[in-house]
């Protein structure tokens, strides 16, 4: 008997929703207006500035989705690749 590993047909299918997180988000779309409000409120009215500046940033997070996070790729340096299996023209693995 197999122990472990790949097999097939086994695990969620991918594109698959787990169902704990589906029904979570079903619950919490319930209160979505009612936060959204209530972050609004904060925004508005709150005499601190870290707390409006935190809630405005909740609120265009909801609405425009999270910026980009920017990377600075430059790399400098050697690359060096190691070819660990090959096969030959027939396809058959060659050592």
């Amino acid at each position: 008997m197999a122990r472990g590993g790949k097999r097939e047909g086994a695990g969620r299918p991918p594109g698959a929703v787990n169902k704990a997180t589906a029904e979570f988000k079903d619950i919490a779309g319930e209160y979505t207006e009612e936060c959204l409000g209530i972050l609004m409120e904060v925004a508005r009215g709150s005499s601190s500035d870290a707390a409006r500046v935190a809630a405005v940033n909740g609120v265009l997070d909801r609405a425009l989705g999270k910026p980009k996070q920017a990377v600075d790729a430059n790399v400098t340096g050697s690359l060096t690749v190691n070819i660990i299996r090959f096969s030959d023209a027939n396809d058959k693995p060659a050592v």
